[in-house]
């Protein structure tokens, strides 16, 4: 039998850049006995002969297919859409929960084969485990998006788009920001009014962070959390507001418009609960911002970019990876370890919710 141990998928671009797992990760989990293996991938920021550096070794990109029982599979998102039934038990940040498109083709999958789902998104929810893995640095990556969108619709309020974005490092990434703050304020006039909602969840609050230390004054940003959402509308300190940040809003006829940014960190447009129904279709590395078609005031331009921590790969990585740590060596007792046993409990509950009896009978 094989030891207890880790599988690590391979992902497409650009999602496929970052890592639960870096070769230091590996590392420490190879010196307490533990099992790594690593799908060969060729987008992945660590290269593999990084981790065969380290002892881990590297396999086949898709064998998590035949992986161990006893192996849990790591990746950063779902799996890929295909039909075959899923046996293993997997720990990636999953859209099935928000029923987003094919969430219950995905879940019947683990129901057919009997395998399990491990939502890591959903961890600090049903547990309260505290894990900040990528979270920090979505809120970074969308704070400095924010004074760059900003500032480019300011200096090309017709056009064309932003270019394509680089990989940065954090400290890059900051100074640019930094930059387009200036010189949006130039143009403007003014600095930026910034209306964030979600302010008080670890990704905003990294928003809030963030955004100080580019340099926009805390008082030049309303921080907005369930209880201003739940009022009814209209809300006039959106509409009113340069730039919304991971926010929903729907603009009712008559009320004046000065918002002409917005950065949707949560790029939930596939579901049924979309919270920014202004635009459809999300962004990309490649085409980080979209223009949306409005019939008065300013110019209005979303960037929703499926996983923001992608611009900033490497140092993303090396948090998620040192933070999912702790919980990882708890693999070796999973049976007993209580932020596990709550998020198996919570996937049974998921699939107890499938619209189709006779897969609820499989359970």
């Amino acid at each position: 039998m094989s030891a207890i141990g880790f599988h690590l998928r391979a992902e497409n671009y650009p999602v496929g850049l970052v890592t639960s797992i870096t070769p230091e990760t590996a590392r420490s989990l190879l010196d307490e006995g533990f099992e790594v293996k690593v799908e060969s991938s060729n987008v992945r920021i660590y290269k593999d002969q990084e981790y065969e550096a380290v002892g881990a070794q590297v396999v086949p990109a898709g064998s998590w297919t035949v992986a161990p029982p006893d192996h849990i599979i790591v990746g950063i998102k779902q799996i890929d859409d295909d039909t075959f039934p899923v046996t293993q038990t997997h720990y990636f940040a999953s859209h099935y929960y928000k029923e987003q498109k094919g969430w219950s083709k995905g879940l019947r999958r683990f129901a057919q084969g009997g395998g399990i789902l491990l939502d890591r998104g959903w961890i600090k929810r049903v547990t309260g485990f505290e894990l900040n893995t990528f979270e920090p640095l979505t809120g970074f990556s969308g704070a400095c998006m924010a004074m760059k969108v900003w500032e480019h619709q300011l200096s090309h309020p017709h056009g064309p788009s932003m270019d394509a974005l680089p990989q940065y490092r954090m400290d890059g990434l900051l100074v640019e920001a930094q930059h387009a703050l200036e010189g949006g304020r130039k143009l403007a006039g003014k600095l930026p009014r910034i209306i964030l909602l979600g302010a008080r969840g670890r990704c905003g609050k990294a928003v809030m962070y963030s955004l100080e230390k580019i340099g926009l004054p805390a008082e030049n940003v309303i921080q907005w959390g369930r209880t201003e959402t739940s009022q009814p509308g209209p809300y006039h300190d959106i509409l009113q507001s340069d730039i919304l940040i991971n926010c929903a809003f729907v603009a009712q006829p008559g009320l004046g418009r000065k918002l002409s940014v917005i950065i949707d960190i949560s790029c939930d447009s596939n579901g049924p609960y979309h919270p920014l129904p202004v635009y459809n279709s999300g962004n990309s590395l490649e085409q980080p911002t979209q223009s949306i078609d409005v019939p008065t005031g300013p110019p209005l331009t979303v960037s929703a970019i499926g996983y923001l921590p992608v611009i900033v790969a490497a140092e993303a990585s090396d948090v998620a990876s040192r933070n999912n740590l702790p919980l990882f060596r708890l693999w070796r007792d999973y049976r007993r370890a209580e932020v596990w046993r709550k998020l198996e409990k919570l996937f049974f509950e998921k699939l107890n919710s499938l619209p189709d009896e006779k897969f609820r009978s499989l359970l």
